[in-house]
């Protein structure tokens, strides 16, 4: 069940505001959660190390939600309010793809700043310091 149908498929202000916060308050704040396990696991150098990262995604998440969860928010609440308020549902899902897909290179690039981030490979293609 999506959005429109719990909160209904209108457009009008009260259906935008309730679909903007609604997404705002429960949406987003498990992407993030996801987002920054999936990235810890895929970030695993070998095949062997992928459990060890995973049991380190509760400390990823107290020192990382919070700051993901703020980037997204800006960058994606004005956003989805312009969505629902403003572009067809049949056209939604390209508009939050395209946003989504822009979005992912900015947080790709927010990703490879991070100071804890696992290092890339060595130039002999062995993971290194």
């Amino acid at each position: 069940i999506g959005l429109d149908g719990v909160v209904g498929e209108g457009q009008g202000l009260a259906d935008t505001l309730v679909k903007t916060a609604a997404d705002a308050m429960v949406y987003t704040p498990l992407w993030c959660a996801w987002f920054l396990a999936a990235m810890c696991a895929l970030e695993s150098p070998t095949l062997s190390s992928v459990a060890g990262r995973i049991r380190s995604v509760p400390s990823i998440w107290r020192s990382d939600w919070a700051e993901l969860l703020r980037g997204n928010v800006s960058f994606f609440l004005p956003l989805t309010g312009i969505f629902y308020g403003f572009v067809p549902r049949d056209e939604r899902v390209l508009a939050f793809g395209l946003a989504g897909f822009i979005y992912t290179i900015i947080l790709s690039l927010w990703n490879e700043s991070r100071a804890g981030k696992i290092p890339g490979p060595n130039s002999d293609g062995v993971g290194g310091e």
